[in-house]
């Protein structure tokens, strides 16, 4: 569908990944009770009821709201157009034809194997230099092919990775942002010599003869989050009670202030009641007025104010400092930044490794080509000598001979079946070089077995056989 266009097209592929938990922003896909399917849409919230959800390309919320167990993962990767490849992979006819050739290639292998045996087997005559075993590279030219061979792969898969990745992502990111409560409060009094005006602010004590209730406000700066204030009360008794003043209410960002009533006659009745169900006068009151301000992603501020609560007066316990409280609030917050590949704490920008990765993989393919070809030439020029390097202690140097007239000539496709023929029956390999061919044989009682090899030629030497050569192969 369209619905999560236009990141997503119909045909695309999406690579999801089970979380331990999802967030606002996380696309994920979920089994839909209603539609009894799985659908992959982008979550808006996040509540204990279960997790709201919306298509980025539609206007309406979806009906459901899947708990975390519903979610069969998170997105981790999307491959434009995969799903309709993985389509036309998997099909019937694909499959078919694919079980057909396997079938065809075991058939094959084994009639090979039947030729091979039958091809061993036979014996002839013939003065053609057998053909190089196809493949057959020197060990160096093999380390060099296959690190080439690696880079390409991983050129080649970064590539993939980078071009199906988008190249912006939320990520999380640690924020420090200052964050003040300012404490106030005032009442109302009438005119007395208690006071020059009628009106009492902080930090003036509050006299309880002349005001029983008093304002009491509280002003914040920081990141907008969920204000709650309440009185916890204390007496030396050891008698504690929490009142709740406010409830829950959003506080902005830009700074707010918020007015919550403080009744001081029933803070101090209820007081009182405790110690009469104690038996133990309360004596003075301890009023802890906390103003915690909560926020997701961040660490709680709860800032306190004391005061203390008599039968006269509602006065400071510390200094009007106290009434400003401040603190450097850490936590994290979800921007939108570049999109990232790697592993753990390593990783790289898609946008680079877009740049370098098919880079990478041409310059491994050149490599590997280059090993291929220098390798080959490697080997069709110093194989003799590594047959003399590697079986020295089989080797017999002799002139140049002729085969016996009347005698069994069997021609030998490798060396080493050479070398294992001589270890068996406990012969020497004899061996000369004349016109450019090196020549190795073992003679049993009553076959001769050869294997034969170019030797390197020099600049400017024809590729025609010379007389000589040809009157030894007619032998």
């Amino acid at each position: 569908g369209i619905s999560m266009s236009p990141r997503f097209t119909t045909g695309d592929l999406a690579v999801v990944r089970p979380a331990s938990a999802y967030e606002v922003g996380d696309v994920v896909a979920y089994r839909s009770a209603l539609l009894h399917t799985v659908v992959m849409h982008r979550i808006t919230a996040v509540d204990p009821t279960g997790l709201t959800l919306k298509g980025d390309h539609n206007t309406w919320l979806d009906p459901d709201h899947p708990t975390p167990d519903a979610v069969v993962g998170a997105l981790v990767l999307r491959v434009p157009q995969g799903g309709v490849w993985l389509g036309r992979i998997t099909s019937p006819s694909v499959l078919a034809a694919a079980a057909f050739l396997l079938v065809l290639g075991g058939g094959t292998s084994v009639q090979r194997r039947r030729s091979r045996r039958r091809s061993a087997a036979s014996t002839h005559a013939s003065t053609r230099r057998a053909p190089a075993r196809a493949g057959s590279l020197p060990r160096g030219a093999w380390a060099a092919a296959g690190i080439a061979a690696t880079v390409t792969a991983l050129g080649g898969a970064a590539s993939g990775l980078a071009w199906a990745a988008p190249t912006t992502s939320w990520n999380r990111v640690a924020t420090t942002t200052p964050r003040q409560m300012t404490f106030a409060y005032s009442t109302q009094v009438p005119a007395s010599a208690a006071y020059d005006t009628t009106t009492v602010r902080s930090p003036q004590p509050v006299f309880r003869q002349l005001a029983h209730r008093v304002d009491l406000v509280l002003g914040y700066r920081g990141e907008p989050g969920t204000l709650r204030a309440t009185a916890e009360l204390a007496t030396s008794s050891g008698w504690q009670s929490q009142v709740a003043l406010a409830d829950a209410t959003a506080v902005p960002g830009t700074g707010s202030s918020t007015t919550v009533p403080l009744d001081i006659d029933a803070l101090y009745a209820r007081a009182q009641a405790g110690a009469r169900a104690t038996g133990i006068p309360a004596g003075a009151l301890t009023v802890r007025l906390v103003a915690s301000v909560t926020r997701a992603g961040a660490a709680t501020f709860a800032p306190a104010l004391e005061m203390v609560l008599d039968e006269r007066s509602l006065r400071l316990s510390g200094k009007a400092a106290d009434l400003v409280v401040t603190d450097a609030g850490k936590g994290s917050t979800r921007v939108r930044g570049p999109g990232r590949l790697g592993w753990g704490s390593h990783t790289v920008r898609v946008s680079a490794v877009r740049v370098l990765a098919p880079g990478f993989a041409v310059v491994g393919l050149l490599a590997l080509m280059l090993s291929i070809v220098v390798g080959r030439r490697l080997a069709s020029r110093g194989e003799a000598a590594r047959i003399r390097r590697r079986y020295a202690s089989l080797l017999v140097e002799v002139a140049p001979m002729s085969a016996p007239p009347g005698r069994p000539m069997v021609e030998v496709t490798e060396f080493a079946t050479l070398a294992r023929l001589a270890e068996r029956y406990g012969l020497l390999v004899l061996h000369w070089c004349r016109s450019g061919t090196e020549t190795f044989v073992v003679q049993d009682e009553s076959t001769t077995f050869r294997y034969r090899a170019e030797a390197p030629r020099a600049v400017g030497q024809g590729t025609h056989r010379s007389s000589e050569k040809l009157a030894t192969d007619r032998g």
